[in-house]
């Protein structure tokens, strides 16, 4: 293992244990909590582990990342089935419930994919289980929290989070790369009809989001709006591929639907009562990919016109160059993040550990493994941790939770540059105290 950097490697410290964290407490979350989300979130620490593993390989010794990487990838895989049916479940919950009363034609087959999904999910549940056990038992989780406070820099000038010269090189480097890969698939947005390139562009916005968030810290903010504009082409992506899934899930639950009317009743005229539904769910979901589509050729046609692209280079040529704001407003009213963006997966599309799945709002970091042993915190420490944000009449998102309406001046903001509502603060705090 070579000398590393001092700052790069306390950003990979920080990095990976954050995240290490989180997923011990998601993971339990998943065997204490009856909520979906604990899941969702487990597999997003996972998959930034999985990250992070890739790109500060340099802090670890390699034997050691490669074995992490496997056992990340299997709990990534292993919770795979039940997260998709859960995603699911959801999306079919909401259109019954904004479905018209008086439209009644639909609601058999719409209750019978939700009655499949269930079931598929209870299926689902030991394998869920079974992951988790043996995540428990590999210990991998502890042991990247030991290893990497072993290798926490001492001094308050290594813990720092601002950049140095191989830092933002390495920066320049990783996202450069990730940027241009994501670039190469612009000729697909003149093809409506082009599926699999428009699936590789959205892992492609997915990689570079993630790239850009690992190095936020070091840039001190100018990465804030770029993180928000491919956040934005992420939520488009993530809604027209969700589309694309639930057209080929729908005629392939159509068949086997179809099929078992035929093995129980010896005919398919019983499968004509669920037609009207889920026709109505493939029609709706592929008018929307249409839509969706249009937003991304828009969104993506003014970040090209207002320099967007030019604009992120000069940045990570000169960390001091400031990124003007960018309206990132064309997106689909379907939410800031994609709501399904883990369905269909394939298991080795991040194969090279620099390739992570985009979350949603992620809850307060989790509390510290007993293994993990460090000094303890004075109030001083944390008062300086937690600094109140500037002073504004106008509301804002928690980036930690993502609830919106938060008044400005009732947000703190912590040393990360994350502005964080009173109760994501306290729980900050109590974290940060506990360690």
């Amino acid at each position: 293992m070579r000398s590393v950097d001092a700052k790069f490697q306390s950003l990979a410290c920080r990095y990976l244990r954050k995240h290490g964290k989180r997923l011990l407490a998601h993971a339990e979350g998943i065997r204490t909590e009856n909520d979906i989300e604990h899941v969702h979130q487990a597999r997003v620490a996972s998959r930034r582990l999985r990250t992070g593993l890739g790109v500060f390989a340099d802090v670890l010794p390699a034997k050691t990342v490669r074995r992490w990487n496997r056992r990340l990838r299997r709990l990534t895989k292993g919770l795979g089935d039940a997260r998709d049916r859960d995603v699911q479940i959801a999306f079919v919950d909401a259109i019954l419930a904004s479905h018209p009363a008086d439209q009644r034609r639909e609601l058999p087959g719409l209750n019978r994919l939700r009655l499949r999904l269930t079931q598929q999910r209870e299926a689902a549940q030991p394998r869920v289980i079974e992951t988790l056990d043996r995540l428990d038992a590999s210990g991998i989780v502890p042991e990247i929290l030991k290893e990497t406070a072993k290798r926490k820099t001492p001094g308050k000038r290594a813990r720092t989070k601002a950049g140095n010269a191989f830092v933002w090189k390495r920066a320049a480097r990783d996202i450069s790369r990730t940027r241009d890969k994501l670039l190469r698939l612009e000729p697909c947005l003149d093809d409506p009809e082009a599926i699999e390139q428009h699936h590789e562009m959205r892992l492609a916005a997915k990689r570079l989001r993630y790239m850009l968030e690992i190095y936020k810290s070091p840039f001190d903010g100018r990465l804030n709006e770029p993180i928000k504009a491919i956040r934005s082409l992420q939520t488009l992506l993530g809604d027209i591929h969700d589309c694309d899934v639930w057209v080929t899930f729908i005629e392939q639950f159509s068949d086997e639907e179809r099929q078992r009317s035929i093995e129980f009743f010896g005919h398919a005229r019983n499968f004509g009562r669920l037609r009207a539904g889920l026709q109505f769910l493939r029609d709706r979901q592929t008018a929307h990919r249409r839509e969706a589509f249009d937003a991304l050729v828009v969104l993506w046609k003014d970040l090209r016109e207002n320099g967007f692209w030019e604009q992120l280079k000069a940045v990570l040529k000169d960390p001091r160059t400031p990124i003007p704001q960018t309206s990132t407003d064309t997106a689909t009213d379907q939410g800031t993040e994609p709501a399904q963006e883990e369905i269909e997966t394939p298991p080795d599309e991040f194969a090279d550990c620099a390739e992570v799945e985009g979350p949603k709002h992620e809850g307060p970091a989790a509390p510290p493994s007993p293994s993990d042993k460090e000094p303890p915190v004075t109030e001083a420490e944390i008062q300086s941790e937690v600094t109140p944000a500037p002073p504004s009449s106008e509301t804002a998102t928690c980036d930690c939770c993502g609830r919106n309406g938060v008044l400005q001046d009732d947000l703190s903001k912590i040393d990360s540059g994350q502005l964080l509502c009173p109760a994501c603060t306290s729980a900050f705090r109590e974290k940060i105290g506990s360690d």
